[in-house]
């Protein structure tokens, strides 16, 4: 869906998903992403881990898994598996 910043934070925060280190420091990440870093460089890993978790499932398993845990988005979601920036997109070009 594109989310940067402080709207990734709180589509995480909306949809009741905690940081791992809530024990230590903030407790939601819109919270962390606020206060800076090194918050906000733990959100920004925390994103990419997510996001290279997601890239290793086929597209069916991932439509599946999003309909499934944010049925709500899952329209907005879905065409974003197939586009041209989707892991199972084609990197290269044919003539």
């Amino acid at each position: 869906m594109s989310l940067k910043g402080i709207r990734y934070c709180s589509f995480l925060q909306d949809h009741g998903i905690k940081p791992r280190w809530a024990d230590s420091g903030p407790s939601t990440y819109s919270k962390g992403y606020q206060i800076g870093d090194p918050w906000r460089k733990k959100v920004q890993d925390e994103k990419t881990r997510a996001k290279v978790r997601m890239n290793n499932y086929a597209g069916a398993q991932l439509a599946t898994a999003l309909n499934n845990y944010l049925p709500d988005e899952f329209d907005k979601i879905d065409p974003l598996l197939y586009s041209r920036n989707s892991p199972d997109a084609s990197k290269s070009s044919t003539p």
